[in-house]
């Protein structure tokens, strides 16, 4: 009945989503054994999403009402929307972790100043990594690894893959990077690359181009999980994708790399090319639905796109992707050497009617056959010569994308994070 359910309602569960920000179950039986089971939401979590409603209700006839008198109007509803946050955002799975993995896993804070046993100072390392000649093989890593530096940064190895908080100067990144080897990797830098420029970005604090992070109520979207936009996922691919590029080309000039080795990285930097030179156009409209077309697996990029596509401006700034850059501390020589690299890739347009406004899915165009014309001819004793076939062309691979977590740039994922 109700009853039984209000009176065997877990509170100290829901009390310990508050204190983690996350839902920890472990598969298996009590003891720990048994095969891992598919995670579902817990019988209660539609009752506290449901308070959503009612608080949007609120925050829409009440607190928006208050702003001016009192900017301070939401602390009070700060617990509701803590624990609405939790019972939508995708969790980890582990009923009673110990106080270590909590200290080593989730917990972590990267001290300003590169200390040696930061969480991610070893990927700022490889980020800031100089060449023979004094100068690092990347400008835009190097310079972004200053200026993190200088930050408190708050870590969370947590996921299977990777992506960005939505609550300000914190990041998520996937359990395997918490060992050095991983985060030093190209991909490892770039992925890191990527969610701190989301760090960056949070700072401008702007509701609507450039949201902080917490909890939106207003439009033009809702976000119980920290508000984003496509165009901040526009940018931390850019940077990363630089990052990455620049790490991967200085591979290559190690002599006892494997042939493999080679073949993926050259492979692999046409790729991030044909990106960025798709990214850094002119038609930011066009880069957001590259995004979404590029990774369309990732939900909050469906997501933001749907409501994206329903506002004027886009959720897109004025200024440009340079400008932006600039204002996150990049100098203008790191933009020319993001410029230098996109200038050597392809732009690619996505036609905007191959995705879905109403569910942000991207169908894959459908080649149109070509029709070969056919020709009546008069029977003669000889039978006419049989013509030489054509050979078919070599089909152009689909490009493919991975999330944040894989060897590719990550999105964030919502953040944010955003990916």
């Amino acid at each position: 009945t109700p009853y039984t359910q209000i009176a065997l309602f877990p509170w100290q569960k829901v009390e310990r989503h508050l204190r983690l920000g996350y839902l920890i179950e472990e598969p298996g039986d009590e003891n720990g054994e048994g095969e891992e089971e598919k995670w579902s939401p817990p019988w209660w979590s539609s009752i506290v999403t449901g308070a959503s409603n009612v608080w949007n209700w609120y925050d829409l006839n009440v607190n928006q009402r208050m702003y001016s008198i009192l900017d301070q109007s939401r602390i009070g509803g700060q617990n509701l929307i803590n624990l609405i946050d939790i019972t939508q955002y995708q969790a980890l799975q582990a009923q009673n972790a110990p106080a270590d993995y909590m200290r080593e896993y989730i917990f972590l804070v990267q001290e300003p100043g590169l200390p040696a046993d930061g969480p991610i100072t070893a990927g700022l390392l490889a980020m800031s990594a100089v060449a023979p000649s004094g100068d690092p093989f990347s400008p835009v890593g190097a310079e972004l690894a200053d200026l993190i530096a200088q930050r408190e940064i708050r870590v969370s190895f947590i996921m299977s893959g990777g992506g960005a908080s939505p609550w300000t100067n914190r990041i998520f990144l996937a359990d395997r990077y918490i060992n050095h080897s991983e985060i030093e990797t190209p991909a490892g830098a770039g992925l890191l690359a990527h969610e701190l420029t989301h760090s960056l970005q949070r700072e401008f604090d702007d509701p609507l181009y450039w949201p902080s992070g917490e909890p939106r109520l207003s439009q033009p979207r809702s976000r119980l999980v920290g508000d984003s936009t496509n165009y901040m996922e526009v940018l931390a691919y850019i940077v990363g994708g630089t990052v990455e590029y620049d790490l991967l080309s200085a591979e290559l000039s190690d002599p006892t790399i494997s042939v493999d080795r080679r073949r993926f990285i050259n492979s692999r930097l046409v790729d991030i090319s044909n990106d960025l030179a798709t990214l850094t156009n002119d038609d930011a409209v066009n880069a957001n639905r590259y995004i979404v077309k590029q990774y369309n697996h990732v939900d909050v990029y469906r997501k933001n796109y749907i409501v994206e596509m329903g506002v004027v401006d886009h959720r897109i700034p004025d200024g440009g992707w340079e400008h932006w850059l600039s204002e996150m501390g990049l100098s203008d020589n790191a933009i020319n050497h993001v410029h230098n690299i996109a200038a050597t890739g392809n732009l690619e347009h996505i036609d905007p009617n191959l995705i879905d406004p109403n569910t942000g899915q991207y169908s894959t165009p459908t080649p149109t056959p070509s029709v070969t014309p056919t020709t009546s001819t008069t029977p003669t004793s000889t039978p006419p010569p049989s013509p030489t076939p054509t050979p078919s062309p070599t089909p152009t691979p689909t490009p493919t994308s991975t999330p944040t977590h894989t060897s590719t740039p990550p999105p964030t994922d919502e953040s944010g994070s955003g990916t």
